[in-house]
């Protein structure tokens, strides 16, 4: 059990590295299903999971949603 929660949690870390990398070429203006979003080396593993939890995190600390827009936006843009 030790090994999958250690597996799943690397694999976490990865997406939020992937991120760091991603915002680092992209700049400020984040969007939501970026197609330059680098791909998920996890697919089709339920470690993907993991690895995409770990960018929504990271992602979530640059995108805001707000309800009465109706939709996700930069932090930066207006």
């Amino acid at each position: 059990m030790l090994d999958a929660v250690d597996k799943a949690y690397k694999t976490y870390n990865e997406g939020r590295l992937a991120f760091r990398q991603y915002f680092a070429t992209c700049g400020p203006n984040v969007k939501q299903n970026d197609p330059r979003m680098p791909p998920n080396p996890h697919v089709g593993n339920y470690e993907g999971l993991a690895w995409l939890y770990g960018f929504e995190s990271e992602l979530r600390r640059h995108v805001v949603f707000n309800p009465s827009m109706r939709g996700f936006r930069g932090i930066r843009f207006r």
